[in-house]
């Protein structure tokens, strides 16, 4: 096993697909509370995409154009379609 694979190493391994969000997380210290400020539905995007993306642009945030207009897409609402996955 390797010691040094991180868990943002992990989470880029997985793919987790989800629905696009834009949400407030980073300020409070509990990092699985966040505050939604908008859902993009129909968007369907990686948090591996979202982090290599961060990774590229030096932490700048992901900006996508949805509509007519750039949108920042932070975060993503996890799709799982397979059952057995919600069992886990």
């Amino acid at each position: 096993m390797n010691k040094n694979i991180t868990a943002l190493n992990t989470i880029k391994l997985l793919n987790i697909v989800g629905i696009a969000i834009n949400s407030l997380f980073e300020k409070y210290s509990n990092l699985s509370f966040q505050i939604i400020k908008k859902i993009y539905f129909g968007t369907f995007i990686s948090i591996s995409d979202i982090l290599m993306a961060s990774d590229y642009n030096d932490g700048e945030d992901l900006l996508c154009e949805i509509g007519n207009q750039f949108n920042v897409i932070n975060n993503v609402i996890p799709y799982f379609d397979d059952e057995r996955i919600h069992i886990f």
